[in-house]
C-alpha cells in the first residue's frame, strides 16, 4: 500500500547494506525499501479518522499506479525473483493457498499494468461460496486438493487464461473510465452531510447542521465530508452554468462562462468530485457560428450518483490546455 498510496506512508530512512550473496536470487525484493522507516504518524486511536479523511481527499494523480517501473532502491540491485514470472502477471486465474482461493483479475486494474482500462468492466464471478469457505466453520474438510480440484484444473490451464491487450494507457481514456466508475460505485468513505443547495439556504441555516453538532461535541474534525460538500456544490454550479449558456448567444458571455466552468471543474476535481455531468459550451459556440475560442467540452462530476459514460467524447487528448483569447473574455 505504501508503494501506491501516500496515506499512512512513513518517512523512509536509508536502508541497511545488503549482505554478500552469490547470484541475484538472494538479493532483496522491492519491499526492502521499507526496511528502515519512521513509525507511521497516526496514533492508533485516531488512525481510522485520519486515514478516512486522506483516502477521500485522494485524486488519481496522487496515486503511484506503477511504482515498480522505477527502481525503489536505485543503489541496490534487486532479486531476480522480482521479474522471474513476468509472463504470468496478466493471468486471469484462481490463486490457491491450501484452503483459500482468490481470483486474480488484472482486467479490472489494467491501469496498474500500463494498459488501457476497458469499461464497463467485463463481469467475472469470484464465487460467493468461495468467500464463505472458512477453516473455522468447515473443520471436517482437510483434503483441500480434492475440495478445490476444479480450481486446480483451472490453474493448470493458466496459459489459456492470459489477459491480452495491445492498447496502452492514456490519460484521456483513464478519465473516461473514471467518469464511468464514479457513477456505478461508492467512492467516498465519508460523504457530505446534506445535498441541500447553498443558493437556497440562509447563512444561519448552515451553522447548526448535524455535521456541526457532531464536530462540536466530538474530539476531531472530519475533513472528508467538507470536501465532498464543497466539491458537489461546485459541480452543481457548473451544471447551472451549462443551462444558462443555452440561453445566450453573446460570445463574450459564453467565453466568460467557459472560463468559470473550467475553474469550478478543476476545483471540484481537487475535492474528489469527478466527471458525471457534462458542460459543453463549445457546442453552444458552434451553434452560434463562432468556433474561434478553441474550447473543449467543460466537464465536472459527482462521485456518488449519475454518470455520463461518453462525457469526454468531444475532448482532445490535451483538453486541460483550454485556450481563450483575452479579447473574447472582456473585463
Amino acid at each position: 500500500m505504501w508503494s501506491h498510496l501516500p496515506v499512512g506512508r512513513p518517512i523512509e530512512f536509508a536502508p541497511r547494506p545488503w549482505f554478500d550473496v552469490v547470484g541475484l536470487r538472494l538479493r532483496p525484493t522491492a519491499a526492502y525499501r521499507w526496511d528502515q522507516v519512521q513509525a507511521p504518524f497516526a496514533r492508533h486511536q485516531r488512525a481510522y479518522v485520519e486515514y478516512s479523511n486522506e483516502l477521500d481527499a485522494l485524486t488519481p494523480s496522487m496515486v503511484s499506479w506503477q511504482p515498480y517501473d522505477e527502481p525503489p532502491l536505485p543503489h541496490i540491485q534487486l532479486s531476480s525473483a522480482c521479474t522471474t514470472d513476468e509472463d504470468i502477471y496478466l493471468l486471469r486465474c484462481p490463486l490457491i493457498c491450501f484452503y483459500a482461493v482468490e481470483y486474480h483479475l488484472p482486467h479490472r486494474v489494467a491501469r496498474q499494468f500500463g494498459l488501457r482500462q476497458e469499461f464497463p468492466v467485463e463481469p467475472f464471478s469470484t464465487s460467493v461460496e468461495l468467500h464463505k469457505f472458512d477453516r473455522q466453520k468447515q473443520k471436517k474438510i482437510t483434503d483441500f486438493e480434492a475440495h478445490h480440484q476444479v480450481y486446480i484444473d483451472e490453474w493448470d490451464q493458466m496459459h489459456d487464461l492470459l489477459y491480452q491487450s495491445d492498447q496502452s494507457h492514456t490519460n484521456y481514456n483513464f478519465r473516461e473510465y473514471i467518469s464511468w466508475y464514479v457513477g456505478v460505485t461508492r467512492c467516498k468513505l465519508k460523504g457530505q452531510w446534506t445535498s441541500a443547495d447553498y443558493a437556497e439556504l440562509e447563512s444561519s441555516d448552515d451553522e447548526d447542521t448535524s455535521y456541526d453538532l457532531v464536530t462540536r461535541h466530538g474530539t476531531h474534525v472530519e475533513a472528508a465530508p467538507i470536501l465532498d460538500r464543497v466539491g458537489n456544490s461546485m459541480m452543481q454550479s457548473v451544471v447551472d452554468i451549462e443551462h444558462f449558456s443555452k440561453t445566450t448567444s453573446d460570445d463574450r458571455t459564453l467565453a466568460f462562462l467557459s472560463r468559470l466552468s473550467r475553474r469550478l471543474r478543476c476545483a471540484a476535481a481537487r475535492c474528489g468530485c469527478r466527471i458525471s455531468a457534462v458542460v459543453n459550451i463549445q457546442h453552444t459556440l458552434q451553434h452560434h457560428g463562432d468556433t474561434s475560442l478553441g474550447l473543449g467540452a467543460i466537464t465536472v462530476a459527482q462521485g456518488s450518483s449519475r454518470t455520463t459514460r461518453d462525457a469526454f467524447a468531444s475532448h482532445k487528448e490535451d483538453e486541460d490546455d483550454i485556450k481563450i483569447p483575452l479579447d473574447k473574455i472582456g473585463p
